[in-house]
């Protein structure tokens, strides 16, 4: 038998993210675990700029995502997620695989792998933990 392939978002943090998010990442690690590249990237696009929206509604600053009663665009989104963020290594790390999600929308010249999946995946991952502030000690 082939070696089971493990999800990228662990169990341990899905389960504290957000009802909406938590069902994106399980759909995520199973397209992953089945070698989808492309529904991973569009799942990830749907996961960024969602978990911001969220956590600045849990912390009840909604307004500051919005501009005239619209959500901001996802790189601006980013912009304000990165004065929550604890580490802002993470946040240029975010900025840099945005190219990689969007470029499987709009570039019509790239082929998405797996391995963009997987590295956009992690960042995305630590993004989440870092932005819902879950420790491994905790």
């Amino acid at each position: 038998t082939p070696q089971q392939i493990s999800g990228i978002f662990p169990d341990e943090l899905i389960v504290k993210l957000p009802k909406d998010i938590q069902i994106l990442c399980a759909e995520f690690n199973f397209n992953y675990q089945n070698r989808k590249p492309n529904a991973c990237i569009l799942l990830l696009r749907r996961i960024l700029p969602l978990s911001i929206v969220r956590k600045f509604q849990m912390l009840d600053e909604e307004n500051e995502v919005k501009v005239d009663g619209d959500y901001l665009q996802t790189k601006s989104l980013v912009g304000k997620a990165e004065k929550i963020l604890k580490s802002k290594k993470i946040y240029q790390t975010i900025l840099n695989f945005k190219l990689v999600l969007d470029s499987s929308q709009h570039s019509y010249t790239l082929n998405v792998t797996i391995m963009d999946a997987e590295g956009a995946g992690v960042a995305i991952r630590v993004f989440l933990e870092d932005l819902f502030s879950i420790e491994n000690n905790e």
